[in-house]
């Protein structure tokens, strides 16, 4: 269940809640009138009585109200603390390999995006070269108790070399399900684009929804060097630091020269 159902769910609870609690209250001011407010034989009445019944039977409710509020903001805290507890996290890494990941030892279901631009160089490309040639990519993971993540969207912006000049890319994708322990790797080879040569991220956003039905944003902004996650309205869930790396796999890419 999502975040925005348990809102709505919520709403219509408190709707229901207070219309029970106005009609306990009306209902011995109704009761006063068609009892008490008359004398008949045998039925003795004083205003003492109804005060004192009254504020015995305002008591009950405001025990009743405090109650249903404390079981409300429970239920709360719980639904929040399971969802803090399935929250799924996305790593994304630069990383620099052969066309074809030739000699990268990967998961048996890890994937390259088949871009438009990775396409065309694989096209002029000869199979000596996909080791030889390496390349710029986006290694994608996800890491939490979850087993999935769901509707998962990458819009990337950066900038690459065509003949010697820079020239601003953006590029989105949807990569619907990704598995735990399967990376996806994002080739950023816009076509055109001078092998061997540097690309310079400028942001990425990466959306995706847990298997709780929360749906998270990561931002990262590589000018002001900050990754950003953020929940449901926008909520924080944390803000870091990016520390720039240089990376090495030595058990991963074997072969390669």
């Amino acid at each position: 269940m999502s975040k925005y159902e348990n809102e709505e769910g919520n709403q219509v609870f408190s709707k229901k809640t207070t219309i029970v609690i106005g009609l306990f209250l009306f209902v011995p001011i109704v009761f006063n009138y068609a009892f008490l407010s008359w004398r008949a034989p045998g039925v003795n009445g004083e205003v003492g009585d109804w005060i004192g019944f009254y504020a015995n039977f305002i008591g009950v409710i405001g025990a009743v109200a405090i109650a249903i509020f404390q079981f409300k903001k429970q239920r709360e805290l719980d639904q929040e603390r399971d969802i803090e507890q399935n929250r799924s996290y996305v790593d994304i890494q630069d990383f620099r390999g052969p066309m074809m990941l030739v000699n990268v030892k990967t998961h048996e279901n890890s994937r390259i995006i088949s871009t438009e631009g990775y396409e065309y160089i694989m096209t002029e490309s000869s199979p000596p070269m996909y080791k030889r040639e390496k390349i710029p990519y986006l290694k994608i993971s996800h890491y939490g108790t979850a087993p999935v993540i769901t509707r998962c969207i990458i819009s990337v912006d950066y900038t690459y070399q065509q003949n010697g000049v820079r020239k601003p890319q953006n590029e989105v994708y949807f990569l619907a399900t990704i598995e735990q322990g399967v990376e996806i790797f994002l080739p950023l080879v816009p076509i055109g684009t001078d092998l061997n040569s540097s690309i310079d991220m400028v942001s990425l956003t990466f959306e995706y929804t847990s298997l709780k039905g929360e749906r998270l944003k990561l931002v990262r902004k590589y000018n002001s060097t900050t990754e950003t996650l953020f929940g449901e309205n926008n909520k924080i869930i944390y803000t870091e630091e990016l520390k720039t790396a240089n990376w090495i796999y030595p058990n991963k890419i074997i072969n390669s020269k």
